[in-house]
């Protein structure tokens, strides 16, 4: 794996720093050796489960992780949505303050210029796992780079909230938000959408509750 990190196929064409009070993301820096060591963590699993498995050929998630030290690797801006900041006083102005950096890393990798795959690291107690991976990544996001090179400027966040990743970028001063498929939603659909993703979770947790069923 090459440890200057390198987007693929001008996915971003940037090395600005995204910046807010926690933490600073550099794209076009070296990864930290506590990113490295959650890629090697993954690669351990994967190596672990593929050693037990019947199979004689992994599945290409599992064969792209086993080749990842001959990638480029890039951490993305990536955000947890707390829904509890949210639900004090939905509106559409809330959902920015409500993007709070995650602990999770979420990882691009490409190769030979072209983006492949991307894989979200999560800490479990002293180790690292993996917790989403999708292998068209590249394809799914490939109406990104121009809608990037149309803003004001090339910060940008991800977040997932109630099943879908979306994607913050600004454009005239205004946040704009993005489906990863491309979709823009208006901040107003986009509080609707959240404030009925947690009204039926909690209605959901209700309901489970008075049957005695505690998860």
């Amino acid at each position: 794996m090459k440890k200057i990190i390198c987007i693929a196929f001008l996915l971003f064409n940037c090395s600005n720093a995204i910046s807010d009070n926690k933490k600073t993301h550099g794209l076009g820096v070296p990864l930290t050796s506590n990113e490295m060591n959650a890629i090697s963590k993954i690669k351990e699993m994967v190596l672990e489960f593929t050693g037990k498995s019947r199979t004689t050929e992994p599945p290409f998630s599992f064969a792209a992780i086993l080749n990842i030290d001959s990638t480029d690797v890039t951490l993305l801006p990536y955000y947890d949505f707390d829904t509890a900041i949210f639900y004090k006083d939905p509106s559409p102005e809330k959902i920015l303050e409500s993007l709070v950096l995650s602990n999770d890393l979420y990882f691009a990798i490409s190769k030979n210029g072209c983006l492949e795959y991307s894989m979200l690291a999560k800490r479990k107690e002293d180790t690292w796992i993996l917790s989403r991976f999708s292998e068209n990544w590249g394809d799914i996001i490939k109406w990104f780079p121009e809608r990037l090179r149309e803003a004001d400027s090339k910060d940008f966040k991800i977040f997932r909230v109630g099943g879908v990743e979306y994607f913050l970028y600004y454009k005239k001063g205004k946040p704009i938000y993005s489906t990863n498929i491309g979709k823009e939603i208006s901040e107003e659909i986009l509080c609707e959408t959240i404030l009925e993703s947690i009204n039926r979770a909690v209605e959901n947790k209700k309901y489970l509750d008075s049957l005695g069923m505690n998860f």
